[in-house]
């Protein structure tokens, strides 16, 4: 029902948006909010309708006209939505599935450059296309911002009055507009897919059901003609590598299995194929973006017959490149790991020493944990204050459960370059 809803939020606000027009987004997030709870107050009790966003998109659309005719700053909308109402109903209901998933894809697309609209700064585009085309909450904009809740909901207030006062039109921009937006667009479907792969909060590390909207999204970007670019071909296969891993990063108690402990033969060899072809499909073109990079680091890992046989040099010189264009301490933090894969700990230190920024870092608990993984395979023993400040950090139960086993390992052998 989470993932359902997640995903029924995101269309049924594209699709109304794109009717309603943008300058009446709270309207639209309202009716559509309630149209979710009247379902998780009626399904229960009657059952799955036959088709669930055609009763929510009509729910929602009554909702919208009931409001009209009592709130005096949407009356002058009543009739327009009374006309929207009577002239749509039936097409949602009777239309044929694959007429009414093309209003959807469209009204989505739309609103994906809807949000990313260059009068906006670009956190506020971020902000807003995570809320209304992925359902994220404010607390998860947050996190995933690494700022305060209070800070995200004031962006989206400022967000959606300028959409409001300035009227932003739902049509696609002018091909002279869309490069700068479609940018926007996939650095917001990355930090989704991100935090499926890695949750940030929550009780889960793995939310699968972000990793499968944002390729969701991002496919019908890649397939529609003005969005298959090459830099959107490349995230999809940085999509692609990473889902193939999905079915073995769990043990069976929930916790996280590192790379080198995982069964590679469990690895979901379609996503493998997928993430390859698209690869090959990026190439076009002469811009090198973050994601050809990303995406060629996992093509590294999935290539590698083993753990012990994946080309480590290659990997911390593709780190080198991704610095050099976008630079992070992330990024610093796993060329360092790479290093000490590919030339010992002592040199993985060094670098994480000198190009780690310690101050913007220290309450991050990667930081930390990458830091005493490399300290342990050289027998240091301030291995085991390093990962007591990791498990200090960590915002979830099970990677702390995940450090504390690895304490209990230092007294045992190591795998020779076991992260």
């Amino acid at each position: 029902m989470d993932h359902l809803f997640r995903h029924e939020y995101a269309r049924l606000v594209a699709i109304l948006t794109r009717q309603l027009g943008s300058a009446r987004l709270p309207l639209v997030e309202d009716v559509v909010q309630d149209a979710l709870l009247r379902a998780a107050q009626v399904w229960p009790c009657r059952g799955l309708p036959a088709n669930p966003t055609a009763w929510l998109l009509t729910t929602a659309r009554n909702r919208a006209r009931d409001i009209c005719r009592r709130d005096q700053r949407w009356r002058g909308s009543e009739a327009t939505i009374s006309h929207l109402i009577e002239s749509t109903a039936a097409q949602a209901e009777g239309a044929a599935a694959a007429t009414f998933e093309n209003e959807i894809r469209d009204a989505e697309l739309r609103m994906m450059f809807v949000c990313c609209h260059p009068d906006l700064s670009s956190d506020a585009q971020l902000a807003l296309i995570l809320k209304t085309l992925a359902g994220f909450g404010e607390q998860e904009i947050a996190t995933a911002f690494l700022v305060s809740r209070a800070t995200i909901a004031k962006r989206l207030v400022r967000a959606r009055k300028f959409l409001r006062d300035a009227d932003v039109s739902t049509e696609l921009p002018v091909e002279s507009e869309l490069h700068d937006r479609l940018g926007t667009v996939l650095h917001a479907l990355y930090l989704l897919f991100s935090e499926g792969f890695e949750a940030s909060t929550g009780e889960r590390v793995i939310r699968n059901e972000l990793c499968r909207e944002a390729d969701r999204l991002l496919t019908a970007l890649a397939t529609w003609g003005p969005g298959a670019k090459p830099e959107t071909f490349a995230l999809g296969a940085l999509f692609a590598f990473h889902q193939a891993r999905l079915p073995v990063r769990l043990d069976s108690d929930g916790d996280p299995v590192i790379l080198a402990d995982q069964d590679r033969r469990q690895w979901d060899q379609g996503q493998l194929r997928r993430g390859m072809k698209l690869l090959s499909a990026s190439a076009q073109g002469e811009r090198l973006s973050r994601y050809h990079i990303e995406a060629g680091i996992a093509a590294c890992h999935s290539l590698a017959a083993s753990y012990d046989q994946t080309d480590w040099p290659h990997i911390a010189k593709l780190y080198g490149d991704l610095a050099t264009i976008a630079p992070s301490p992330a990024v610093s933090i796993n060329r360092a790991i790479a290093i000490a894969r590919a030339e010992g700990a002592g040199s993985g230190l060094q670098h994480h020493a000198t190009d780690v920024d310690a101050a913007l870092v220290d309450d991050y608990h990667l930081f930390h944990a990458a830091r005493a993984d490399m300290l342990s395979e050289i027998g240091d023993p301030a291995a085991a204050a390093a990962y007591k400040r990791a498990i200090e950090l960590a915002p979830l139960a099970a990677e702390r459960r995940s450090l504390r086993s690895r304490i209990a390992d230092l007294s045992k052998p190591r795998r020779k370059n076991q992260k």
